[in-house]
């Protein structure tokens, strides 16, 4: 439990960030071809993880990433649906925010960072809550990636604790219920601004 929530540190804070700048860059920075960028992820978002996970691994391995957290974290941290997300929040921005800034000599790094995410505060928390879930009830990707058990996620040691023989029904219910804590926390406290950010992004238009 403990590697799996150190994961999903790591990929909220690299998704938002990745994923924020593509979703920013479709939303209001003109470069050629970008509605056939927009296309080519939505087309994207309607691809299921399973189908592209070969090429996933393939690629970790020939990088030699194999049983290490970075390995882990690469392949998923671009996320079709987050960009879609992201950039359906950031079209509405007003540009003359942006225009205000340039006036402070604000790059544009910096007004991402300092005026863009802190006025999509409900669409990071989606985002963020997205992620989390993704990577806690992963089972796949880690059980392909590690081969070291102190590397091991948290559905994997359920697993593992299930399947065996001579676990007993009470101690497999203590295990159950310990992997779904989290998760009924998360949904507690970020439950509105789920709602929230579903129901913004799409209701944006362009």
């Amino acid at each position: 439990m403990a590697n799996t929530l150190f994961y999903a540190a790591i990929m909220i804070v690299a998704g938002v960030i990745v994923n924020g700048l593509a979703g920013y860059a479709l939303a209001k920075i003109k470069f050629p071809f970008r509605d056939r960028w927009l296309a080519i992820i939505m087309m994207l978002m309607i691809i299921p993880t399973e189908t592209i996970i070969t090429i996933n691994f393939m690629f970790v391995s020939k990088m030699g990433l194999l049983n290490t957290v970075f390995g882990y974290v690469l392949p998923m941290i671009v996320n079709p649906f987050n960009i879609f997300l992201f950039r359906q929040v950031f079209v509405s921005l007003p540009d003359d925010v942006w225009e205000a800034a340039q006036l402070d000599h604000c790059n544009p790094v910096k007004y991402f960072f300092t005026m863009v995410l802190p006025m999509s505060k409900t669409v990071v928390a989606t985002v963020s809550v997205f992620t989390f879930l993704n990577v806690w009830n992963d089972y796949l990707w880690p059980s392909l990636v590690f081969t070291s058990s102190d590397l091991l996620t948290a559905q994997i040691g359920l697993n593992s604790i299930t399947s065996n023989d001579n676990t007993t029904m009470g101690q497999t219910l203590a295990v159950i219920t310990l992997i779904t804590i989290p998760v009924i926390i998360i949904y507690a406290l970020f439950s509105k601004q789920i709602v929230e950010g579903v129901v913004s992004t799409g209701s944006k238009e362009g």
